[in-house]
């Protein structure tokens, strides 16, 4: 269920969300992304550690999930975590049509998160290539699913407040074109 949503798709929108933190407060969102980073890291630790304590852990997606979560966010920096999230909202704002489904959206919302870290790719040698050849590291859906389900729970104010923000700027925007159209343009009266 690809949409065909790649990092190069987002750049615009990430460019877009960097300028509006800086036009905003960037000491303020920064140290509000760490916050979440660091709430979401310690809740799956946390998690994690008290699932391997009981002798049934739960259901293995689950488990799976919350492990990919920690790994990304161990080497992920707080903030390209959030302004890749919110560019994929962003995204999905300004182009509905890549995202026929909620489902679509969400398990690309999870394929970005998984790039910002090194465990989404594995690599094996190709004698036809005579190369390393670099490839997706797929995950069941069940687990995506879950992925999913804890990123918009922790990320999803994050991204309105960027939608808001954007639909905001781009509303100025037009009023000072309409402002500059109608100074400029003679009246028939």
């Amino acid at each position: 269920m690809r949409s065909g949503i790649w990092l190069k798709d987002l750049r615009p929108y990430i460019v877009r969300i960097r300028r509006l933190i800086r036009r905003g407060n960037p000491d303020k969102v920064e140290q509000a992304l760490i916050t979440l980073h660091t709430f979401l890291g310690d809740y799956v630790r946390d998690e994690i550690v008290e699932r391997e304590s009981r002798s049934l852990q739960g259901p293995p997606h689950e488990m799976q999930a919350l492990r990919v979560v920690g790994h990304v966010l161990e080497e992920a920096k707080a903030l390209d975590v959030g302004i890749t999230l919110a560019a994929v909202w962003l995204m999905r704002a300004h182009e509905p049509w890549r995202f026929r489904t909620d489902q679509v959206f969400r398990f690309d919302l999870v394929r970005m998160f998984r790039k910002l870290a090194s465990m989404s790719y594995g690599s094996y040698w190709s004698p036809a290539l005579n190369a390393v050849h670099r490839t997706y590291r797929e995950l069941r859906p069940a687990t995506i699913e879950a992925i999913s389900t804890i990123l918009i729970e922790v990320y999803s104010r994050f991204g309105s407040r960027i939608i808001e923000a954007d639909a905001q700027e781009r509303a100025l925007r037009k009023e000072s074109r309409t402002l500059i159209d109608d100074g400029l343009i003679p009246r028939l009266n």
